[in-house]
């Protein structure tokens, strides 16, 4: 081979050996997904939605309403005052914590639940002081 030849090929010898992967990464996308599913499932198992930390209850009290809301919680003895546009959660305080709760707005009870095991309830209240279950989820 002359001179001449092996310059005109050099650069495309170049550019072809930035292409190649040469890792030891033998890792597919769906080996990466399945594994991903697997850590979800033990995460699952090992009960993380019943420890300590992990909403209870959540109030979402929308900007535009003008009355009282107040959340009656049976498992802390207590009475928490939401103010319009706020959010408040209530959660668990040791692993396995179920609740028994109630919604009251300007002194009026309008929602009565209770809470246990992975499950928690997200409530909305709108502005014209309808309440808006966004959902029981079972994590």
């Amino acid at each position: 081979m002359n001179r001449r030849t092996l310059l005109s090929i050099a650069p495309l010898l170049t550019g072809i050996s930035g292409c190649i992967d040469r890792s030891e990464n033998t890792d597919t996308s769906e080996e990466n997904a399945q594994s991903d599913r697997d850590n979800e499932s033990t995460t699952k198992e090992d009960g993380y939605s019943w420890q300590a930390g992990t909403s209870l209850v959540m109030v979402d009290v929308n900007e535009d309403f003008s009355g009282e809301v107040i959340l009656e919680a049976d498992c802390r003895g207590e009475k928490f005052n939401i103010e319009s546009g706020d959010e408040f959660g209530l959660d668990r305080k040791e692993d396995g914590e179920s609740c028994s709760f109630r919604l009251l707005l300007d002194g009026e009870e309008v929602y009565d639940a209770g809470v246990s095991g992975a499950s928690r309830y997200s409530l909305l209240v709108e502005k014209d002081g309808e309440i808006t279950e966004d959902g029981i989820e079972v994590i």
